[in-house]
């Protein structure tokens, strides 16, 4: 059994979580206000503080910084049903545990709450840390209220408070540049530069002279070269772009900056100097390329120890009204115009669209679309042929992209066992991808095998006995 503090201004909420906390045999203590909190907190530690983040007074990211002053090991989660990339990234900054969204999903609520005891349950074994105040400031903006979105603002809360590298990865616009600049600017660096620098664009000998200070040939130990480069200059962040684009040789030179315990005593003196926090990013798929034996291994296991997936805008759905909202709004004050939304059949076309470029091309629609609207809101007429275009360029990459996963799943399949104890993997595969399909057609008619058969382009006995044989009621 635990002690858990709910904060919340909200009656009916406190009641339905003291009823569900009951039930899971915890101790739960109310607090209507931060005030009242901080009282509680102060009287007596509990084991985890559940805590809204609007409400009078205090709000509860205010709240969180004096909780962890007050008990600096107790376990915060953060509650709202106002999430934006902003609360979610500076509650995960300043320590939060989890942040969750209203109305609940209690069986996540209840995984959460797990795994917040048990960390608490395994970190009093140790000595803790009591971690360190932050002053408040302005983050980048990054949009979007959708799960996989809180998911990278809690990483990206949880990467600032920790100077190590990270990789991110995801598709061409999926924000990636946007992501790193919002670490550096939520961290301690913020008042440091920001390097970006392009491992695709840049010239190997050049790119050597920015990172390393020295040409290509040298050996980054002469302390006599012309210029320091980025990454041992003191503060700052170097981000790196297209991190597959990094020759072998400059991949072997990054990895020595960052690999621990280096034998020349030399190199060991410039790596003190290491001052700038690294961020690398790619499109591609880095493990692929250490099979091809294009890419260092063990440069992506130093990268890949913090990895943020950003999610391609298909996934993420949900946050398409807010990117128009907030691209038309940078269209009335970059163009000078008074748009006031869109037509609700382009909504209903930017639901339909697969979105090839994700959010880049997104705002790139629109902006065309503003420019040539002649009214205040953007019509069909607006777009043009432009996501016409867009269709037919996602249909070659979707067929890409199914071409790696069916090459993927090869692979692993044909490593899983000794030939002649693997079956068939021609019809493995081939089965996975007709049951992934028929789930999904499904899952599109909320179970109407009649429309989902339709959808399939199969008959309706073809579809029945699909779903018998991969067991699907």
């Amino acid at each position: 059994m635990a002690e858990v503090l709910v904060v919340d201004d909200d009656e009916q909420i406190c009641s339905a979580l003291r009823n569900f906390l009951s039930e899971e045999g915890h101790q739960t203590e109310i607090a209507s206000s931060a005030e009242d909190a901080f009282k509680a907190v102060a009287a007596s530690t509990p084991d985890l503080v559940l805590m809204d983040i609007r409400m009078p007074g205090t709000d509860g990211l205010e709240a969180l910084a004096k909780l962890q002053q007050i008990a600096s090991d107790v376990h915060v989660v953060m509650m709202t049903a106002y999430g934006t990339s902003r609360t979610s990234i500076e509650a995960m900054r300043l320590g939060a545990f989890d942040y969750v969204m209203k109305p609940f999903d209690l069986g996540n609520l209840k995984a959460i709450i797990d795994r917040a005891l048990e960390d608490l349950k395994l970190s009093r074994e140790v000595e803790s840390v009591a971690p360190e105040e932050s002053n408040d400031r302005e983050l980048v903006k990054l949009i979007g209220q959708s799960p996989p979105m809180l998911e990278v603002y809690k990483l990206i809360g949880m990467l600032a408070a920790r100077d190590i590298p990270a990789l991110l990865v995801g598709e061409r616009g999926v924000g990636k540049t946007l992501v790193a600049e919002t670490i550096h600017f939520s961290g301690q660096r913020k008042d440091q530069a920001f390097f970006s620098l392009s491992c695709r664009a840049l010239p190997e000998e050049l790119l050597a002279i920015e990172l390393f200070g020295e040409q290509v040939g040298g050996d980054g130990l002469d302390r006599q070269s012309a210029t320091r480069g980025r990454l041992a200059a003191h503060g700052g962040t170097v981000y790196l772009e297209h991190i597959e684009g990094l020759s072998l040789h400059l991949q072997s030179r990054l990895l020595g900056f960052l690999s621990e315990g280096a034998r020349d005593q030399r190199l060991q003196r410039r790596r003190a100097e290491l001052g700038a926090h690294l961020i690398a990013s790619t499109e591609a798929e880095l493990g692929d390329l250490v099979r091809r034996g294009a890419f260092s291994e063990k440069l992506f296991d130093r990268l890949r120890v913090f990895t943020i997936r950003l999610p391609p805008l298909r996934e993420r759905r949900e946050d398409l009204s807010d990117l128009t909202s907030h691209f038309i709004e940078r269209c009335n004050a970059d163009l000078k115009v008074g748009l006031k939304g869109v037509d609700p059949r382009v909504e209903q076309l930017f639901r339909d669209y697969p979105w090839p470029g994700n959010v880049g091309e997104m705002e790139n629609v629109i902006l065309r679309a503003a420019a040539m609207a002649r009214g205040d809101v953007i019509t069909p007429g607006d777009l043009g042929d432009v996501l016409t275009e867009g269709y037919f360029a996602a249909r070659s990459g979707a067929e890409s992209a199914l071409e790696v996963g069916v090459r993927r799943a090869w692979r692993q399949r044909l490593g899983e066992k000794p030939v002649g104890e693997r079956g068939s993997p021609f019809h493995d595969i081939v089965a996975k991808a007709e049951e992934t399909l028929v789930r999904e057609a499904l899952a599109e008619t909320s179970g109407n095998q009649v429309q989902a058969a339709r959808l399939l382009g199969v008959t309706r006995t073809t579809l029945r006995a699909k779903m018998q044989r991969f067991d699907i009621s």
